[in-house]
């Protein structure tokens, strides 16, 4: 069913929107304020007519394939509504540095660099004036990605051994979430409607979170190292 409007004029198919009930038409979706909007939608299900409303950048119609696959309960009455989402539609327009991933929906997104070890890390940092006692100017990680590369350093110490608290499904959602966060405009709901969140999906973000392919190149490296000290035989 297509659905034309002013607004939303015939273009490419919108990949990602939001049904909201009439009387829910002045919630936004979050990232903006000023929305694109179709004034008048029918769920063929029970023809509830309600407000279609887009975040993405660009005119798109809101002409999707109503089905079970494509719609999301959020909420409040708030459906989300997924067709054919691709990275190109939500990636931010300064990206930053990474390991290319293949999601859960086939595509390849950029997953940065969380961890300090190997020096790969390409997040921002911002300048410093030190704390006042003897430490002097320098950099750190932008407060913006602080709690992205805490999470990360969880997983690591996790992996080394190390006791660590729980990791349960909801921080891995949130660690998923945040390391796309980080080139792409998307939601923890959204990412998940998408399909992009899958258990081997979620190994691999991890993996280029932590750089872990370096990592094991660096222990392979010192353990030959270590051997060729000690005369340790091949």
């Amino acid at each position: 069913m297509a659905v034309e409007s002013p607004i939303l004029a015939p273009a490419r198919p919108c990949p990602l929107w939001y049904w909201v009930p009439q009387e829910s038409a002045d919630w936004t979706p979050p990232g903006t304020d000023k929305p694109a909007r179709c004034p008048a939608v029918k769920l063929p299900s029970d023809g509830s007519i309600g407000v279609g409303l887009s975040r993405l950048p660009g005119t798109m119609s809101i002409s999707p394939t109503w089905n079970g696959d494509n719609l999301h309960p959020v909420g409040d009455g708030r459906l989300l509504v997924v067709n054919g989402l691709r990275p190109e539609h939500v990636q931010r327009e300064r990206q930053v540095d990474g390991h290319p991933v293949e999601l859960g929906d086939g595509n390849t997104w950029t997953i940065p660099v969380a961890s300090m070890l190997t020096g790969n890390c390409r997040l921002p940092r911002r300048r410093t004036l030190g704390d006042g006692n003897g430490t002097g100017k320098g950099w750190k990680i932008d407060p913006a990605y602080e709690e992205l590369c805490e999470m990360a350093d969880q997983v690591f110490r996790a992996r080394l051994g190390e006791d660590v608290p729980d990791m349960d499904d909801d921080f891995l959602d949130c660690l998923f979430t945040a390391a796309l966060a980080v080139n792409y405009d998307l939601t923890e709901d959204e990412a998940i409607a998408a399909g992009l969140l899958t258990d081997q999906a979620l190994r691999d973000v991890v993996d280029a979170l932590l750089d872990w392919q370096t990592v094991e190149a660096l222990v392979a490296a010192q353990a030959e190292a270590e051997k060729k000290t000690t005369g340790v035989p091949e």
